[in-house]
């Protein structure tokens, strides 16, 4: 992606255990993407969160720092 003309923060996951994508991607990873690749020019803030990708959503510490960064324009350190 290009650089974002807006306020933006990525919230990373960091915990693969399979070590066939773990050889694939680059870096720490989820399982789907590494973490290096969900960085964008002109984001805001960033954090990672020790979950696989497809529990992000899911992940109550992801819920947390997304509502700190709507109220407050950083996430939670």
């Amino acid at each position: 992606l290009g650089p974002v003309n807006f306020e933006l923060g990525v919230i990373a996951g960091n915990n693969n255990k399979n070590w066939v994508t773990s050889l694939l991607l680059p870096g720490d990873d989820d399982g789907v993407v590494s973490v290096e690749n969900t960085k964008v020019d002109n984001m805001k803030d960033f954090v990672t969160v020790p979950d696989k990708h497809y529990k992000l959503r899911a992940n109550e510490l992801v819920h947390l720092q997304v509502a700190h960064f709507l109220k407050y324009g950083q996430f939670y350190k």
